[in-house]
């Protein structure tokens, strides 16, 4: 019986803030100023326009510089790579085709991780993605693509549309 009450009593302070058990009334007077609602952390795993769509626009900014800089980092390491393998081509190797092929590959990669242009378009083209509801359950990677891809000019208008249908079908099945 002491058992029970003894682990009963440790749930019950887990439970109850510190505050709380201390005699601190919820509703007493504070100066600060009210704190906007949290967002649901559970939808942040969902990782789609559910999640982007209840984040505060603080939040969305943060993330978006956290995701640019990230993948600045990752290009700048694959360019990396490429600069100190290309010094290691030597013309006549048997493999020099095969390195030279996978250098290219290297460049090709890097560059699906250039994400400049500009944090705010980015944010703005997000919010804008996801606006439509066949878009909602897109993941946040691939409206950030999709958007950057449509702001740089590099692909087609009507291939970047049929890459989106071919989402938007994939996330509806």
């Amino acid at each position: 019986m002491r058992r029970t009450l003894s682990w009963i009593f440790c749930f019950v302070l887990f439970l109850f803030p510190h505050k709380t058990v201390c005699g601190q009334s919820a509703n007493q007077a504070t100066s600060q100023a009210p704190t906007l609602a949290e967002p649901n952390p559970f939808l942040r795993a969902l990782n789609n326009g559910t999640w982007w769509n209840s984040t505060p626009a603080q939040q969305k900014r943060d993330f978006v510089d956290g995701y640019v800089a990230a993948m600045a980092t990752v290009r700048r390491n694959l360019l990396a790579i490429f600069n100190i393998d290309k010094k290691q081509l030597v013309a006549g190797d048997p493999q020099f085709n095969a390195r030279t092929d996978a250098l290219l590959n290297l460049t090709g990669l890097a560059e699906h991780y250039d994400y400049d242009v500009g944090l705010t378009k980015l944010e703005t083209g997000v919010d804008d993605f996801y606006k439509d509801p066949r878009n909602t359950r897109i993941r946040i990677e691939l409206a950030l693509q999709y958007v950057r891809d449509t702001l740089n000019g590099k692909n087609a208008p009507r291939d970047l549309e049929k890459q989106l249908n071919e989402w938007r079908e994939i996330v509806t099945k």
